[in-house]
């Protein structure tokens, strides 16, 4: 009895020991890849002639926690589910950049395996090779993302304001988690994304005329913007008017400009407002002025009369149908009855004739 119990503790003791092993193997491991990651993104910028990233503490800090919240939230994607975007972390961080990115991989356990994968997807690759970023911060964690346990990869990138803000880079889309049985690596999957440019209104090139309209008068209005726009909508009283859908439009060089007319039913003054959100979720609003509509006023004419009487009596036929066909039997009967009458009297009167010439 006694040898059962020494040889379940040594049993229960190595499960142990050999868990702890792993589990110290997986964090080397992770920090191993984190500085492998870096090595591969500068030996890739040197190849290309580029200068060499240099670790910012606050950029590896703002990974880690972009890959923290991934796992706690459930989701692998730049936004996070209540719109948390990369430069909310870059930010939170305490890092001021004037250009920013960020790479995302999930479900890799090489590091040559999960590079080679960002460098042949067009976005990811921009951001490593990227002339405008001089530092790097990644977080390699692990743990269970949609009941399977998995590896996620934070790679961000900045460079520090000096001498002002310039456009902001969201270059990536993550690779596809393959979550088979006895599957620990994941398929690259990389997709196309969007570089990402804050939207910002031309002021002098958006407009609306005219500024004053009687009620139910269409109105023009115009809108010139630059960035990467989500939604564009006019919003006038309790209209909203999506000029991404219903205007038209055109572009020149950076600048977009969208047209539509609408018409205006409603009476009285109102602020005439343009509301852009960019691919970030960032907003951006601009009052073009006040919308003044009248009450519509109805001129007493000749042709307005005649029309109106017109009107009238088609409303009359509409709303008593029933006294008109009852009028038009009566009319037919009596003419009838005459038509009646007038073959009996001719009859009569040919036959008296008749008898007359005997």
């Amino acid at each position: 009895m006694s040898k059962i119990k020494i040889k379940i503790t040594k049993f229960i003791s190595g499960t142990v020991f050999l868990s702890l092993v792993l589990f110290n193997f997986s964090y080397a491991r992770a920090d191993y890849s984190a500085g492998t990651l870096v090595s591969m993104t500068n030996s890739s910028r040197a190849r290309e002639g580029l200068g060499e990233l240099s670790v910012n503490s606050q950029l590896t800090s703002a990974a880690y926690a972009k890959a923290q919240d991934m796992l706690a939230n459930q989701y692998f994607a730049h936004t996070s589910p209540q719109g948390k975007t990369p430069w909310d972390f870059i930010k939170g961080a305490g890092y001021d950049y004037a250009y920013a990115g960020e790479n995302l991989a999930i479900g890799y356990t090489d590091s040559s395996e999960l590079f080679n994968a960002w460098m042949a997807s067009a976005t990811h690759r921009q951001n490593i090779l990227n002339p405008n970023f001089r530092e790097i911060g990644i977080a390699v964690i692990s743990g269970t993302y949609e009941g399977a346990e998995t590896i996620l990869v934070a790679q961000e990138f900045g460079a520090p304001i000096e001498g002002g803000e310039g456009e902001v880079a969201a270059e990536a889309t993550p690779a596809a988690v393959n979550t088979s049985p006895g599957t620990e690596t994941a398929t690259p999957t990389p997709t196309p994304s969007v570089s990402v440019k804050p939207v910002a209104f031309v002021r002098e090139k958006s407009t609306f005329s005219p500024q004053t309209i009687f009620a139910g008068e269409e109105v023009s209005f115009q809108a010139t913007i630059t960035g990467d726009i989500q939604t564009l909508e006019v919003q006038v009283f309790d209209q909203k008017i999506n000029l991404l859908e219903t205007g038209q439009a055109s572009s020149n060089d950076s600048q977009k400009t969208y047209i539509v007319r609408q018409k205006i039913e409603k009476e009285g003054s109102s602020d005439v407002k343009l509301v852009a959100k960019d691919k970030s979720g960032k907003t951006e609003n601009l009052i073009l002025g006040k919308l003044i509509v009248n009450k519509t006023v109805i001129a007493k004419n000749s042709t307005e009369n005649s029309s109106g009487l017109f009107a009238g009596f088609k409303n009359s036929l509409k709303n008593y149908w029933y006294v008109y066909i009852a009028i038009g039997a009566l009319a037919l009967t009596a003419l009838g009855y005459l038509i009646l009458r007038k073959v009996k009297f001719s009859k009569m009167f040919r036959t008296g004739m008749a008898m007359w010439e005997l």
